[in-house]
């Protein structure tokens, strides 16, 4: 194995918790007292709460898979808990099993502490949390970790680190017993929850619109005390990483059902600053309006678009004061399919992140990396080793590994590491849980109890490889030919080189057939073997091309092995002409036909002059792959990779997909880069196929394979300016179709002009950008 250093950005940063809450017979309650849970965790800034019944709905999908929660977990209150949300359910427990008084206060006590089950939600939220684990790749994977599974009101209970325990500011909220309505739980959840009583001076309850007005202003807590979703209070920062400069960062979800919530807590995660505004009380002044140049984004998980604009339309004509030129809502209403982030928000802690690294690592057969030595221990203040669990991260900007769910633990660390800890692909790189998870023993040192795995970095083969599993990926012939094109010249960016128009059209003269009529005669001689040109016929057919550039790219070529030269040379027995490599010419040279030997003189070369001339032969692999228009591949990975935000992409050849032995589908390219999985197909026409149906059969055999690898991107590319639009019609209804069945897709883009003026857009004509 080659031997090389990786440079990296690590990070810390609390877990990201995905808590399901039960709902019973009042959700909004029963959100409350998960939020209040997850509040009293270190890293519930990082965190979000799903109902149970909204963990399947279609609308939160591409931001569950956007969150890449390190956990997901079964909430469980306690009865303490349920008193306060049904006030006397914990004595009319106990009133029923006529115990005295001191065994009534004995045994109040142990139940206040236990868990209560009382919501009938329990089989249902194991359901949804296993579906959901398996769908995202968390950092459990069985049940021999059983505190990787629930959160209890106790954050010690559950394994992970109270807030109490790294911070010692002060944090608030709203007392549960408040919480009876979406409005109040919208305020909450930016407020926090606080599992107590509330006292006589907060027993009045607040109006739906007072509520709304807490949501749309400033966060507030009384005494000073900050809101536990507040970063600052958790000693973090929440980065933003690739996000367009341009783009509104404010989201505003409409609807009052759990799925609105849940998309409400999971958008403040991934999108950036997200607001719940649910209600009848809500006022066209709760809109964050003030102060901006463009239009707030509004979505729902419930409400239909039209059914947002008209509510939004009762509160614009009701709006009171009215502005000068207001003549249109200031809003855009998408649906949460449209409302895909083009960055990642990153909650880390506040002193340690974007710290350098650089680690010695050795490279596989297939390109992959593993570290040489043990990732190092990092302890940053204020965190303790010995009770505290923290997540690091690795992104590496030169090998990025793509958000998949089926990179995880044996595929990710070098043999032998695969149960000391968590580790999986997320944020683009590497993460992994700070503690071991294999056997620790008592008294263990720092370095014996915390987690250093060596990591391992895969090649895009073994990505594809890993993702295709049980199916096969191989190259597809074209495949091969383009490997050994980047084998000969050292790289994938040398061979995207060979596509430029220049080059390009230079090598197309060694096609067999190709017109070379403007030649200078007999500078180029086409056998059954193949083409071969002479330096005479390069010149004549490189244009423009200054002669010392050309011979310079000749020499080049020919020392790689893209070029070979040689003598043409005939037989005296044959008489059958053919090419002779230079290594294999010597004064006696055998006939490949019929064995004769013969003499290197006069009347064998050709042409026939007093010295032989030197002819070039063009590697078969390269002349198959002009032959098979395999610039078209090659251009769209380059204009890809020319992006800022695939700049250091990996990539891959033609391959395909094989099951049962079958191979069912072929992408022409790969590319993975730290925002995920781009497959793609190039086609020298503006469509998929001749007929509607063809159309719709090579569609469903892309977008399948693409479920089947986990891509996040179909890349369609062609030469023309654009797409036919019945193809970009037909793409359209398919997608909208799998949604109604509830598959899940690949975002479809179209990347056109390859060659000319290259572009790359959404299926509704949009840029596309991850910047």
């Amino acid at each position: 194995m080659a031997f090389s250093y990786l440079s990296l950005q690590s990070f810390v940063r609390p877990p990201r918790l995905l808590v399901l809450a039960p709902e019973g017979e009042d959700w909004v309650a029963m959100s409350a007292a998960a939020l209040g849970a997850v509040g009293k965790v270190w890293g519930g800034c990082a965190s979000a709460v799903v109902p149970v019944s909204a963990a399947s709905h279609a609308a939160l999908a591409p931001f569950l898979s956007r969150y890449q929660p390190d956990h997901i977990l079964e909430y469980q209150p306690t009865w303490t808990t349920a008193d306060l949300i049904h006030p006397g359910i914990l004595e009319r427990e106990l009133r029923g099993l006529d115990l005295d008084e001191q065994s009534f206060s004995f045994n109040k006590e142990l139940l206040a502490r236990d868990t209560w089950d009382g919501h009938a939600d329990g089989a249902a939220l194991q359901v949804a949390a296993e579906r959901l684990r398996a769908a995202h790749g968390v950092n459990s994977f069985d049940r021999s970790h059983p505190w990787l599974f629930h959160l209890a009101d106790d954050p010690d209970k559950s394994g992970f680190t109270a807030l109490k325990d790294v911070t010692s500011q002060p944090t608030g909220g709203v007392p549960i017993g408040q919480i009876r309505t979406p409005a109040a739980l919208s305020a909450a959840a930016r407020l926090g929850v606080l599992l107590a009583a509330a006292g006589d001076e907060a027993q009045a309850t607040e109006s739906d619109t007072d509520w709304l007005a807490q949501v749309a202003g400033t966060p507030w807590n009384a005494d000073d005390t900050a809101s536990p979703f507040d970063t600052a209070a958790a000693l973090c920062a929440r980065i933003h990483r690739g996000y367009d400069t341009d783009r509104s960062s404010d989201v505003v979800v409409l609807g009052e059902r759990p799925e609105d919530f849940a998309l409400a807590q999971l958008a403040r995660q991934v999108y950036g600053a997200a607001r719940w505004l649910p209600g009848s009380a809500l006022a066209w002044r709760h809109l964050p309006l003030s102060r901006r140049p463009e239009p707030v984004t509004v979505v729902s998980a419930s409400l239909s678009e039209e059914e947002i604009r008209a509510h939004l339309t009762d509160r614009w004509n009701a709006r009171g004061i009215r502005m000068h030129g207001e003549d249109s809502m200031p809003v855009t209403i998408v649906s949460p399919g449209e409302l895909r982030p083009t960055g990642r928000d990153q909650v880390a802690l506040l002193n340690a992140w974007d710290m350098p690294l650089s680690l010695p690592m050795e490279e596989t057969s297939d390109g992959s990396l593993v570290s040489a030595v043990r990732m190092p221990i990092q302890v940053p203040a204020p965190l303790d080793a010995a009770r505290h669990r923290w997540q690091v991260g690795m992104i590496s900007t030169s090998h990025p590994v793509p958000p998949l769910s089926d990179l995880f633990g044996p595929s990710l660390v070098a043999a032998g590491d695969e149960r000391e800890t968590f580790v999986r692909a997320a944020d683009g790189g590497i993460t992994y849980a700070s503690t071991r998870v294999d056997f620790v023993p008592a008294g263990a040192s720092l370095a014996g109890s915390l987690a250093g795995p060596r990591l391992v970095w895969p090649s895009l083969e073994r990505i594809l490889r890993l993702t295709g599993e049980p199916d096969e990926v191989r190259p597809s012939p074209a495949g091969k030919r383009a490997r050994v094109a980047r084998r000969l010249l050292g790289s994938r960016s040398a061979v995207e080189a060979l596509a430029a128009p220049a080059p390009w059209a230079l090598l197309s003269h060694w096609l067999p057939g190709h017109n070379r009529s403007a030649l200078p005669a007999n500078s180029a001689w086409e056998l059954k073997s193949g083409v071969f040109l002479t330096w005479e016929a390069i010149a004549a057919a490189s244009g423009d091309w200054a002669q010392a550039e050309l011979r310079a790219r000749i020499d080049a070529w020919s020392t790689c092995g893209l070029l070979r030269r040689g003598l043409v040379l005939g037989c005296h027995d044959c008489p059958r002409v053919e090419f002779y490599p230079i290594a294999e010419v010597a004064q006696q040279y055998t006939c490949r036909r019929c064995g004769s030997s013969n003499t290197l003189e006069q009347p064998r070369w050709k042409p026939a002059r007093n010295e032989p001339t030197w002819f070039y032969e063009l590697h078969p692999a390269i002349t198959e792959l002009i032959a098979n228009d395999g610039n078209y591949d090659l251009l769209a990975t380059q204009f890809l990779r020319s992006k800022a935000w695939a700049g250091a992409c990996l990539v891959t050849e033609e391959f395909e997909l094989v099951q049962n032995g079958k191979a069912v589908v072929e992408f022409d390219f790969a590319a993975a880069t730290v925002e995920g999985l781009f497959l793609g197909e190039s086609k020298k026409n503006d469509c998929l196929a001749d007929s509607a149906k063809a159309t719709l059969t090579e569609l469903n055999k892309l977008l399948n394979g693409c479920r089947t690898l986990g891509a996040t991107h179909l890349v369609l590319a062609t030469p023309k300016n654009a797409w036919k639009q019945a193809t970009i019609d037909a793409i359209d209804k398919q997608l909208q179709g799998d949604a109604a069945h509830g598959a899940s897709s690949p975002q479809v883009l179209l990347l056109t002009g390859l060659g000319t003026d290259p572009k790359v857009l959404t299926l509704d004509g949009k840029p596309f950008t991850m910047d």
